[in-house]
């Protein structure tokens, strides 16, 4: 069983974060990173992925830059470019890895593209530290709210029996989802504002910085404080 971090985004290097990751991610690690941002009519276009993932970019940048923080050697952080890597050699840096960063915008096309280019029993059979930040966090749980209607989406399956609230925020989109998956789906969400996490070890779950959990003993005051925006 892998060890998950539930993220929003790559400032997991910050003080709400890093005395808790300190002794998880070190100068010993090795990393691979997946990153998969939505763009329409890019997804497929091998220029355009290259040039925004080329290592001096500001995406490439972002997404190392909290790994680096944490003493790894650049040398051991890997990113991986699922439409122009090989397979062999994608299942060959995930297997030699220590931890593997998934960071996206859109879950569907992250979970369309993992599937397209083989990597989804890869990361199924993953058993180290396996980091979600955004659509890369939704991806990771048993299932996620997909763009294409109102159903549901397998995703990788890691986490199961539970919701995930992504970029909470107390407003009245963000209650009603809450409300909705307490009602009908789980009896639990994993709610993380932007300056928060969520490492989850087998059985053990551990909040970090601002994130919190709701369960259906919330459900009355999810209620009434809904009801504050419909006036």
């Amino acid at each position: 069983m892998s060890m998950n971090l539930l993220l929003n985004k790559t400032n997991f290097d910050q003080r709400w974060a890093a005395p808790f990751l300190m002794d998880i991610i070190h100068d010993n690690c090795k990393v691979v990173i997946i990153p998969v941002m939505h763009d329409e009519g890019y997804a497929f276009d091998r220029e355009n992925y290259e040039h925004r993932f080329a290592e001096e970019g500001e995406y490439a940048s972002d997404l190392i830059r909290p790994f680096l923080s944490y003493g790894v050697d650049e040398k051991d952080i890997t990113m991986l470019h699922i439409q122009i890597d090989a397979l062999e050699l994608m299942i060959q840096k995930i297997n030699e890895a220590d931890v593997v960063f998934l960071a996206g915008e859109d879950a569907d096309d992250m979970m369309d593209q993992l599937e397209d280019f083989g990597l989804v029993p890869i990361l199924k059979k993953f058993h180290k530290l396996l980091i979600g930040a955004s659509a890369g966090a939704e991806v990771i749980m048993e299932s996620f709210p997909s763009a294409y209607g109102d159903e549901y989406r397998q995703g990788l399956g890691a986490i199961c029996g539970i919701d995930l609230e992504l970029h909470y925020e107390e407003n009245q989109e963000h209650l009603a989802h809450i409300i909705n998956s307490l009602e009908t789906r789980c009896d639990q969400v994993l709610v993380l504002p932007d300056k928060g996490g969520i490492l989850i070890d087998g059985l053990n779950c551990e909040f970090l910085g601002s994130a919190f959990l709701f369960d259906m003993n919330h459900l009355d005051a999810l209620y009434e404080a809904y009801k504050t925006y419909l006036f």
